[in-house]
């Protein structure tokens, strides 16, 4: 029982400590500072996935540029640009988000979010 009671306090104090201490913004700093072809684009993506889930999309913003900037080439690229266009459309910078429609377009024209870009840049031309 005292072995169980330790282990519990021991598990306690680091989820305590996470929570105190890791942030998404030390995360994204983090996958900034020590730089990975295998885990940091994966990072950044579902980052701006989260923050864009929780409406704050000046973070969004920050997690997708981050990775479109670093790891354009990623796996994560293409739905990071889509995403972005789509968090910029939802903070209402209508221009910003035509702009990464379009280039989502020119960049990826047959891939599987393509008719999606096309649709809403479309809708955002004809506004």
């Amino acid at each position: 029982m005292k072995k169980l009671l330790i282990f519990a306090l021991v598990v306690g104090g680091i989820f305590y400590f996470i929570q105190q201490n890791v942030t998404p913004a030390s995360i994204l700093q983090m996958a900034k500072d020590r730089p990975s072809e295998t885990w940091s684009p994966r990072t950044e993506y579902w980052l701006g996935v989260y923050h864009y889930t929780q409406n704050r999309y000046p973070d969004s913003e920050e997690a997708f540029t981050q990775l479109l900037t670093d790891y354009p080439s990623s796996y994560y690229a293409p739905e990071a640009r889509i995403k972005l266009a789509m968090d910029y459309e939802a903070a209402m910078d209508r221009d910003k988000s035509l702009e990464q429609y379009k280039k989502y377009l020119e960049d990826y024209p047959d891939g599987p979010q393509a008719p999606l870009a096309r649709k809403n840049a479309d809708m955002l031309i004809n506004r």
